[in-house]
C-alpha cells in the first residue's frame, strides 16, 4: 500500500487472505470517489455491477519511505 506522509512517498507492506465477494444492491445519493479518475463509468449513481464483502483481517507493517 502506498501513501504520502510529511511530503514523502511511503510504502506499507500488507498481507491478507483473498477477499470473498458476493453480489449486492445499492442506492446511491452521492458518489465523489471517482471524481478524480476517468474510469469510464457512465453513471456513478447507478453502477452496472456491485460487490459486497464482509471484509478481511489485514496485517500491515510500518511504513517506509520509498
Amino acid at each position: 500500500m502506498y501513501t504520502t506522509h510529511r511530503g514523502n512517498l511511503c510504502i506499507a507492506y500488507t498481507h491478507h487472505e483473498p477477499w470473498k465477494f458476493g453480489t449486492g444492491e445499492v442506492k446511491l445519493e452521492s458518489n465523489t470517489l471517482t471524481d478524480e479518475f476517468d474510469l469510464g463509468i457512465s453513471n456513478v449513481l447507478m453502477p452496472d455491477l456491485v460487490h459486497v464483502s464482509e471484509g478481511v483481517y489485514v496485517k500491515t507493517w510500518s511504513t517506509e519511505v520509498v
